[in-house]
């Protein structure tokens, strides 16, 4: 046969308990309760000194607090003196409106001719071409066409160099 405590039990321990703390907390003031101006004395130099803590902690925060400041600063002001000095230079003068337009094939053609590195008597110049092809393909199953598994993958490159020279 099982015993288990019913919730009345289990209340009447609870209020037994309970009844005899109160008991102890006025007999451990009673002894303080004596001399009242010593507790009360006693009481203010702590807080005393916890003041006298807090106050030294926020001292320290408040220049943590300024010298992040400072740093904040002299980072943003490192940040915006680039774009300051562009800024303040003048602005460029406006193009003609002929430049502005878009250049002709013979204009773009006689700049590019115009990259040829010269040595001496003769121009040199050249080009590179560089490409790339892949194939793949998964082989096919049964009812389809029967195909075969392919994966190709190719480079192709070239390389021209020019020498030109008046005769």
């Amino acid at each position: 046969m099982k015993r288990c405590i019913t919730p009345r039990l289990s209340l009447l321990l609870v209020f037994f308990l309970f009844g005899f703390i109160p008991a102890r907390a006025q007999q451990m003031i009673k002894p303080a309760a004596d001399s009242p101006e010593t507790n009360v004395s006693e009481r203010v130099r702590v807080l005393e000194s916890e003041l006298e803590r807090q106050n030294t902690k926020l001292d320290q925060l408040q220049k943590t607090l300024l010298e992040q400041q400072a740093t904040i600063q002299a980072l943003l002001d490192k940040l915006n003196a680039q774009p300051t000095v562009a800024a303040v230079k003048e602005p460029e003068p406006a193009a003609p409106a002929e430049a502005q337009t878009t250049p002709t094939v013979e204009q773009r053609l006689a700049k590019v001719e115009g990259q040829v590195l010269k040595i001496g008597p003769v121009r040199l110049s050249g080009d590179f071409r560089l490409r790339f092809d892949g194939t793949f393909r998964s082989a096919t199953e049964s009812p389809d066409p029967p195909l075969d598994h392919i994966q190709n993958a190719r480079a192709r490159y070239r390389f021209r160099l020019n020498l030109d020279t008046d005769l």
